[in-house]
């Protein structure tokens, strides 16, 4: 039938009439069906009294004041009336549209439909309040039909919605009516209320610029029922275009009673920005779902919508923050947390709490290559408030791998409060090792403890000197273990330099010093030339083979093995077993160029250069005997060795050895001027 002509038959011709005001058009009806002279009165379209297409405005004013009942965009209120009401829309503007009462979108009394109808509340407006609970909105209401396909709008509609009204997308008195399909919730911005949610098949948040991290959207006081939403169909409009980032306060869609969502799964509403650095997307207070499957989950108490930058963050903090905590970039969405950086700079970014160089705060996603820098005093818990933590990366389910954590003086008191992870992960499987680095930069740094750390590297420089401390651990958490060969020492070029300007020839520096350590493959173990010095690595544990147990130091030895002594005069022996010398080398390097003039003493053994070490050679030393001096063995150039190193000054392996070339001791001189 056609839903909107009314034809007759009579005199032999049909006459249309295309339908029209209610009233009007039935009283027309009748006068043709009489004027016919006994013609058949056909009604093709039985929902004659269809309502549609009204737009009421309610704000209390005198212009547009609160109707007697029903108040509603659309509505039939006679029951024998079969009409549909649809395509009706009803706004409630501000707190003088408040009322005691039920409000609709859409309303028939009759044997008809309400669907398609609207019913907005904004700007403060609301039914019922604290005092008088229980009244209701409907987007649409059917006596008898079905109430599908209705939308109910909130824009900010007053704290006393919470208390006073109970929202229905559909309702029918008819309990085989359809009062759910396709009925939606809809909340623009931000501070929007309700007593309940009831038979709403959709819900569709609206982000504005109003909105902010911690800002709370929709919040709901209890529940007739639990209601049960496909994830699929609970939306975010403008994610995409909001540019905020909500941290650790991500932006609450929905907080109250809890949901049963259908086909719930993290992975659904992720996306990512086009240069592959943020995040955005809507998730639920749960960790029970497996990522990627989707599931029906229940008691989802919140949903939440985050914008996180989980990539590139290079983030510099010099004061405390607010909430006790720090991080470079966060994923809460299941993105991996990589190459971000954190640097906490000086005492005023000390804080009571935790610091992540990389965080990934999701059911999924690795944190790696990520790094954490503490210097020039920061710090994280005390001696008063031990056992905070700092790390290189956290994964909650993931691997934590390939971070650093860079301290350059970090502060003493991180001695008794500041943990040093350079992975972590709640999962006991993940990897949270592998790569890891601890950097230090400088003297003087400190950690409580040191966990999950593949490797560790001290950075020398002019400002390091001989007898000083790179690292202080307090204690232990279990014991850590190390390859020998993943310590590693740079920055011998500048630590050289400053060693020669102040004429230190034998120069010790303990990088690390704490817990004993389990080292494998241990070995002494050059680890540079620079200059006149060579630079080797040793730890003060028992060894076993290769493996030593209970390094709670780990050292570097400096040794002038060339241009060492001239000019200086020698009048005391030598305290060591290896008697007097000028220039020295136990890792394979060549002495040479070294003079050694005794003006005094009695030397057993004097060795202008000595090359205590199994390759190295020992070339163009000068021992000089004068008077007041005598010695026993006497010798100009001195090696134990028996092959040359390929290239000592080499930054990653000093240590390989050439076995075609030979250790020689040549173009030595002695010279004896009056001593014995």
């Amino acid at each position: 039938m056609n839903a909107g002509v009314l034809s007759f038959m009579g005199k032999g011709e049909k006459v249309m009439f295309k339908k029209g005001n209610s009233k009007r058009w039935k009283a027309l009806s009748l006068a043709v069906a009489l004027y016919v002279g006994g013609g058949q009165l056909s009604l093709e379209h039985v929902n004659a009294a269809d309502v549609t297409g009204r737009d009421v405005l309610v704000n209390g004013t005198p212009a547009h004041p609160i109707p007697a009942a029903p108040v509603a965009g659309g509505a039939i209120t006679n029951s024998s009336d079969a009409g549909n009401v649809y395509g009706n829309k009803l706004t409630l503007d501000g707190a003088s549209a408040w009322f005691l009462g039920y409000v609709y979108g859409g309303y028939t009394l009759g044997a008809g439909n309400a669907y398609q109808n609207e019913l907005i509340m904004k700007n403060g407006a609301y039914i019922g309040n604290n005092y008088n609970p229980g009244y209701a909105a409907y987007g649409g209401w059917a006596q008898n039909g079905n109430a599908t396909n209705n939308t109910i709008t909130l824009n900010g509609n007053g704290a006393l919605s919470y208390y006073g009204t109970h929202l229905y997308g559909g309702w029918s008195n008819n309990s085989a009516a359809d009062v759910k399909t396709g009925n939606k919730l809809r909340i623009i911005g931000k501070d929007n209320y309700g007593d309940s949610v009831n038979n709403f098949e959709k819900m569709v948040f609206e982000l504005n610029s109003a909105v902010a991290s911690g800002d709370t959207m929709l919040t709901i006081n209890t529940q007739n029922s639990t209601q049960t939403f496909d994830w699929n169909k609970i939306e975010v409009t403008n994610a995409a275009t909001w540019t905020g980032t909500t941290g650790l306060k991500p932006i609450t869609l929905y907080t109250g009673p809890g949901l049963t969502l259908d086909n719930y799964d993290l992975l659904k509403w992720k996306s990512v920005t086009s240069d592959g650095k943020f995040e955005y997307g809507w998730r639920a207070n749960v960790t029970s779902a497996t990522p990627g499957t989707p599931t029906t989950i229940t008691n989802a108490t919140k949903l939440f919508f985050d914008r996180n930058q989980f990539k590139g963050v290079d983030k510099t903090i010099t004061s405390a923050p607010s909430d006790n905590i720090a991080y470079g970039g966060l994923s809460t969405l299941g993105n991996t947390t990589t190459g971000n950086k954190l640097t906490l700079d000086g005492a005023s970014a000390a804080f009571i709490g935790y610091a992540y160089g990389g965080y990934t705060k999701a059911e999924t996603g690795d944190s790696t290559g990520n790094e954490l820098i503490m210097k020039n005093g920061a710090y994280i818990g005390n001696n008063y408030n031990p056992g905070y933590a700092a790390y290189g990366g956290w994964a909650q389910n993931g691997n934590a791998t390939n971070n650093t954590i860079t301290l350059n003086g970090n502060g003493a008191l991180s001695y008794y409060g500041t943990h040093l992870y350079g992975g972590w992960s709640n999962n006991s499987a993940a990897d949270v090792k592998t790569g890891n680095k601890l950097r230090i930069t400088g003297k003087d740094s400190y950690g409580y403890s040191v966990n999950n750390f593949e490797k560790m590297e001290f950075e020398l420089g002019s400002a390091v000197g001989s007898g000083d401390t790179m690292l202080h651990v307090c204690t232990q958490n279990s014991t850590q273990t190390f390859d020998w060969r993943n310590i590693r020492v740079t920055g011998l070029r500048a630590w050289a330099a400053a060693l020669a300007a102040n004429n230190v020839n034998t120069p010790t520096l303990t990088l690390y010093t704490g817990p004993g350590l389990t080292l494998n493959n241990y070995f002494p173990t050059i680890v540079g030339t620079r200059g006149d010095y060579e630079f080797g690595k040793r730890a003060n544990g028992t060894l076993s083979g290769t493996t030593m147990t209970g390094a709670s130091n780990l050292i570097v030895d400096g040794n002038r093995f060339q241009n060492a002594g001239k000019n200086q005069n020698v009048t005391t022996p030598g305290a060591t077993l290896r008697g007097t010398y000028a220039g020295l080398s136990v890792y394979g390097n060549t002495t040479n160029h070294n003079e050694l003039n005794l003006t005094g003493g009695s030397h057993a053994n004097a060795r202008a250069g000595y090359t205590d070490a199994q390759n190295g050679g020992s070339d163009y030393n000068t021992l000089n005997l004068l008077a007041g001096g005598s010695v026993t063995n006497g010798y100009a150039g001195y090696t134990e060795g028996v092959h040359l190193l390929v290239n000592p000054e080499d930054e990653d392996h000093p240590e390989l050895v050439d076995t075609t070339k030979n250790a020689d001791a040549k173009n030595n001189t002695v010279n004896i001027k009056g001593g014995t």
